[in-house]
Parts: structure tokens; C-alpha cells; sequence
């Protein structure tokens, strides 16, 4: 952070909150709340400096129907945020155990971005990796929409993600790689 940026963190579980307050709480350019940032939202945008990032980064508990009512949630944030502030920009990151129920999580968002939030087509750009195959058990891919990308991201992007795809890549020895990666946006499609 430059010393006249500022930060706002919400965490609503008590035992993160406090570790976010011990690791951080000192800076005084740093506001951490302990409640639920999607309700917190709202109030903090659009933010006072007229240029800011949002990152939002749900719990995603164990379970499908539990992930679905986290994708609900960010799609929510989504519609509620990008009308009060359309020119920000927007991480939302997601796992991705089920590639359907992304991808028609990352279909819905991008019709409300779009049509409600008025982000042109252009400004919406998806990362994900995996590391190893997708299934139960252990997280192995992830990744995240992005709304207004910085200038540049996308190229920094396609250097780091194959890289991390390779360094990360937990795919058993004696079998081929099941590690990769995605980046789309427009016209830019690689895996």
C-alpha cells in the first residue's frame, strides 16, 4: 500500500478477525471490522478516493449446496455494488470443484455486471488453476472474475499462470500433468 491508500477488511468469523487485527491492526491506514462484508459493502462504496479495489472472498464451506448459496451472495454483491460504484474494480474469487456450478455461476455474474452494472464486455476477464483433477477432498483449482482490470493484469497474468500451474502442479508421479490453467477475456483465450 502507498501511505495514503487505505484498507478496509471485513471478517465476520472472531478467530480470523483477530488474527487479521494482530497481523495488521497496527497500521493505521487499516480499518478491520468484525462483521459481514456483504453487508458492509454498500456503505464503504463508492470509496472517497474515487478509485479503489473490491475483493470478495466468500468462506466456501464444505458442500455443494453450501457453495451455492456463497455463489448467491457474490452475485448479489455484485448487482448491489456495481450500481452504486460501476468504474471500480472487482475480484471475486471462487473455487472451482464443480466446473457446471462455475461456470454458470461466472455466466451469471457477467449478465449482472453487464446488463445491470453496465461493465462493458471488454472489462471482464476470468483466471483460473488447477493443480491437480477437480473432484471432493482437497481444494485443486480456484480462481477469480475479474470486473475493470488494472491496466496490465492480463499480460502478468499469462506469465504467472502457466509458471504456477507447473511449480504447483500435484498431479502423482507416473501420470500425466492434470495440472492447468485458464485466462479469458477478450480476445484472449489460453490454456
Amino acid at each position: 500500500m502507498r501511505k495514503d491508500d487505505a484498507l478496509r477488511l471485513c471478517e465476520l468469523h472472531p478467530e480470523s478477525s483477530e488474527g487479521l487485527c494482530r497481523a495488521m491492526g497496527g497500521d493505521k491506514r487499516v480499518k478491520i471490522e468484525a462483521r459481514d462484508g456483504y453487508e458492509a459493502l454498500p456503505a464503504y462504496l463508492p470509496p472517497p478516493e474515487r478509485r479503489g479495489l473490491v475483493l470478495v472472498d466468500p468462506p466456501f464451506e464444505e458442500g455443494a449446496a453450501a457453495r451455492k448459496v456463497d455463489f448467491d451472495h457474490m452475485v448479489r454483491a455484485a448487482r448491489k455494488s456495481v450500481r452504486r460504484w460501476p468504474q471500480g474494480t472487482y475480484i471475486f474469487w471462487r473455487p472451482v470443484k464443480d466446473a457446471a456450478a462455475v461456470e454458470a455461476f461466472d455466466g451469471e455474474l457477467a449478465t449482472v455486471l453487464i446488463e445491470e452494472g453496465g461493465i462493458a464486455p471488454d472489462k471482464l476477464l476470468v483466471a483460473d488453476l488447477q493443480v491437480r483433477n477437480i473432484g471432493e477432498g482437497p481444494l485443486t483449482s480456484a480462481g477469480v472474475v475479474i470486473a475493470n482490470p488494472p491496466f496490465g493484469v492480463t499480460e502478468h497474468l499469462r506469465v504467472a499462470l502457466p509458471w504456477l500451474a507447473s511449480v504447483m502442479d500435484q498431479t502423482p508421479e507416473g501420470l500425466s500433468s492434470e495440472s492447468g490453467w485458464r485466462l479469458e477475456g477478450p480476445s484472449e483465450v489460453e490454456t
